[in-house]
């Protein structure tokens, strides 16, 4: 799942905007298609979005770059703003694999807090009213969003004129029936906890893009970057923290003009630089190590 959100924490999305849903639709779509991401879930709230995908590629980082770039990029024409969009941490990304694998409880988890975000962020009372950009359990494996390239765009801009954006189901549940996951989402959407008075369409609505939440921001850190047990994010931080331990001495080793290798998922050096990284049972060739 990934999270980004605006600057200083500006409501730069309002919900019942069309071309602010097309704006988000379109450039989520065009990231998932120029990197094969599989998105199975999203929302855009007023300052920040959620969305649920599956990196198949391993071109995560060019798929934030993409959506995040083109959302302010055109976010910025429609509305004429002169500043940044987005404030100056990167994308969250919270990992939900187990053993390099989707943990099934996890992708629930997350497909459920995403969809219910304005419901328990106490906006509106139903997770179903939420007037912005939003996916719905039934759109996974049967719809397709097809959206066309908002008018506010660059006259001299190479953006397709149109792009499409299949919902799909996550790898992880693929094999369940899925009339019982879309029935299980909307049950666990039911059983979020009910604000006890949620702001309501009419006055978000009423809210300007120069507004921004009245509730002090909550002291996230670094964000959750993995999912499930308090165990299992020990084990899950632990290789991280090996990860870049190998990738420093690599860089170094690198930069010095000695021999090296890079440790598996090293992805930006091998985009630039063509480097070459382990796998398991030895190195990857420098022309296909991914």
């Amino acid at each position: 799942m990934i999270v980004r959100r605006t600057s200083q924490r500006l409501l730069r999305f309002p919900p019942g905007d069309p071309v602010v849903e097309q704006i988000f639709l379109y450039c989520l779509g065009y990231a998932a298609a120029t990197t094969g991401v599989l998105v199975h879930g999203w929302i855009l709230l007023s300052n920040h979005y959620h969305v649920v995908i599956t990196d198949v590629r391993g071109e995560a980082p060019d798929f934030f770059q993409k959506l995040n770039q083109n959302v302010a990029m055109l976010i910025k024409r429609h509305f004429g703003l002169p500043e940044e969009i987005w404030n100056t941490s990167q994308t969250t990304s919270t990992d939900l694999s187990n053993d390099e694998c989707p943990s099934e409880h996890a992708v629930i988890e997350r497909l459920v807090y995403t969809l219910g975000n304005a419901k328990t962020s106490g906006l509106v009372r139903r997770w179903s009213q939420w007037e912005g950009a939003q996916s719905r359990p039934e759109d996974m494996g049967k719809r397709v969003v097809r959206v066309r390239r908002p008018v506010c765009a660059s006259p001299r801009t190479t953006l397709p004129d149109v792009v499409e954006l299949p919902v799909t189901v996550p790898p992880a549940v693929a094999h369940w029936k899925r009339s019982e996951l879309i029935a299980l989402l909307h049950d666990e959407l039911r059983r979020l906890p009910e604000p006890e008075r949620p702001l309501g369409m009419k006055r978000i609505r009423q809210q300007s893009i120069w507004d921004r939440p009245a509730a002090p921001a909550h002291k996230r850190g670094g964000g959750s970057r993995i999912a499930g047990s308090r165990e299992r994010r020990l084990a899950m931080l632990a290789v991280l923290r090996a990860f870049a331990e190998d990738y420093e001495r690599a860089l170094e080793r690198y930069r010095a003009g000695e021999a090296c290798v890079f440790p598996r998922g090293t992805w930006k050096m091998v985009r630039l630089f063509n480097v070459p990284v382990e796998i398991e049972g030895g190195t990857d060739p420098p022309s296909v190590a991914a």
